[in-house]
């Protein structure tokens, strides 16, 4: 291919190769290139607790594209909920799940508390047999109000 000059020949000439080479980042010899700060740009999404993800390198700066990879799914973040208040006569249920995704890591079941065994007086009740008012010794729990 034979490469027409114009002007001052063969300095335009050289010229253009010079620029055309800086620009392209060719030719190490005298000319300085930039170094690549390669950036992750994921697709379809970021990692998260359910899933990887998958990622392209690239500079911000110029555009070169430096490879592609994928990350693993990223940890779950426990979170610990009751579901269910228990007394003494029925456990309290305690959830873990991800603050995150909301999957269920596990479950937990326990007695808060024994019975707490109180003694009191019955409000007075009319008695046809006696015929007249009675009350009674009640033992009872004040958690859960299960009488003896």
């Amino acid at each position: 291919m034979r490469v027409k000059t114009i002007g001052k020949g063969r300095k335009c000439l050289f010229a253009i190769m010079l620029i055309a080479a800086a620009l392209t980042g060719c030719g190490s010899q005298g000319i300085q290139t930039h170094t690549h700060n390669f950036v992750k740009e994921y697709w379809p999404s970021v990692p998260t607790c359910s899933s990887g993800g998958f990622y392209n390198l690239y500079c911000p700066d110029c555009g070169e594209e430096g490879g592609s990879g994928s990350d693993p799914a990223l940890p779950h973040s426990p979170v610990t909920r009751e579901e269910v208040r228990g007394n003494c006569s029925s456990p309290t249920i305690l959830v873990k799940e991800c603050g995150i995704c909301g999957a269920e890591l596990g479950r937990e079941s326990r007695f808060e508390n024994e019975h707490d065994w109180k003694t009191r007086i019955s409000d007075p009740v009319w008695s046809d047999e006696t015929g007249d008012f009675t009350v009674r010794k009640i033992t009872y729990c004040s958690r859960c109000d299960i009488c003896r």
